[in-house]
């Protein structure tokens, strides 16, 4: 399973969340997922982004919170979630080369939502490309219900289908989500044959409850693919 954060520099949630689940886990004494599974976290994905700190009101207006944040783009001005077929970027063939290496069966990307008014702590997505055949319906319809389901039990969290709304003055034009192209890494990795999963935490919550319900999701979604490690297996050598 490998799992990323803030390939969009002032997208914070995700690299906290992330390094604390790692510390937490690695300090328990008690057998966890980490007996089951192989992770590979990588908690700032952009770090070129995440180190051109300016404040949350110029670089992510929506946001709330902290002050001082990353940029959204590299170096080079270029949005590496949108980079995964060009692959123009120097991170993005460093990605794809990791891929090769460890065509891991599981992919989760960490990010914050952009702007629309709702009732989720965060939203979350499997991938969107039509090629996922096998992959994606195990996501959609198992894997993302039962994970829905656990963090409205276990941490009176709600989550919900990642989108926003056409227009923010009326819920009446409807909710709309990403497309399916694989320049997005959920998608791209769908194209793989392998499960991608989007998380977007809620930009209009506080920055500590957006990190507690990235920590929340990450983890029960680690429980899962452990629980589920033989399926999943299965799937990706259905889908080669």
């Amino acid at each position: 399973m490998y799992v990323q954060a803030n390939i969009h520099g002032g997208e914070v949630e995700g690299k906290e969340a992330l390094q604390a689940l790692l510390r937490d886990l690695l300090f328990q004494e008690q057998y966890n997922v980490l007996d089951s599974i192989v992770v590979v976290a990588v908690p700032i994905y952009n770090a070129d982004g995440n180190e051109r700190l300016g404040p949350q009101e110029r670089n992510r207006a929506s946001q709330n919170g902290p002050p001082l944040i990353g940029q959204r783009a590299n170096a080079d001005s270029l949005d590496l979630n949108r980079d995964y077929v060009k692959a123009e970027a120097p991170e993005t063939r460093a990605s794809l080369a990791m891929f090769a290496a460890w065509e891991p069966d599981v992919f989760v990307d960490l990010h914050t939502t952009n702007g629309s008014y709702h009732g989720y702590a965060l939203t979350y997505s499997p991938s969107l490309n039509p090629a996922a055949l096998v992959t994606g319906p195990f996501t959609r319809d198992t894997l993302l219900p039962e994970l829905r389901r656990r963090l409205r039990l276990i941490h009176r969290t709600e989550v919900f289908d990642y989108g926003n709304f056409v227009s923010q003055d009326s819920v009446d034009r409807g909710w709309f989500t990403y497309d399916h192209r694989p320049r997005f890494g959920t998608n791209y990795v769908g194209l793989r044959g392998r499960i991608g999963v989007l998380s977007e935490a809620y930009s209009h919550d506080p920055f500590a409850r957006r990190v507690g319900a990235t920590y929340a999701f990450v983890y029960e979604l680690l429980s899962l693919v452990a629980e589920n490690g033989d399926d999943i297996l299965d799937l990706s050598n259905e889908a080669d």
